[in-house]
C-alpha cells in the first residue's frame, strides 16, 4: 500500500512539475515534421507511379511514409523520395 501512495506521488508531481514538457515540445515538432514530408511522400509516390501513363492514371494507395533521413525535413524531400519509389513501382 505504501508503495501505491508512493508511485501515485510521484507521478502526480512530475505531472504538476511538468518536467516532461520539453519532451512533448520536441514530439509535436517531430509530428510536424514528418507531417509535412509525409505529405510530399505521398503526392510524389502518386506523381512518380503516374509519370509517363498517359492521362486516366489512377494510382494506388500509397506505402506507409518512411521515416525521413538526416537533414529531410520539407515537402520537397519527401516528394523527391515518394517520387522515385512511385516510379520503382510502377
Amino acid at each position: 500500500m505504501k508503495t501505491l501512495l508512493v508511485t501515485f506521488f510521484f507521478v502526480a508531481t512530475i505531472q504538476i512539475t511538468g518536467i516532461n514538457k520539453p519532451e512533448a515540445e520536441q514530439a509535436c515538432l517531430v509530428e510536424s515534421i514528418k507531417t509535412e514530408y509525409c505529405e510530399g511522400w505521398d503526392d510524389g509516390y502518386e506523381a512518380g507511379y503516374c509519370y509517363n501513363r498517359g492521362i486516366g492514371c489512377i494510382a494506388p494507395i500509397p506505402p506507409i511514409c518512411p521515416v525521413p533521413k538526416v537533414g529531410e525535413t520539407e515537402y520537397k524531400h519527401g516528394y523527391n523520395r515518394g517520387f522515385v519509389k512511385g516510379r520503382r513501382d510502377q
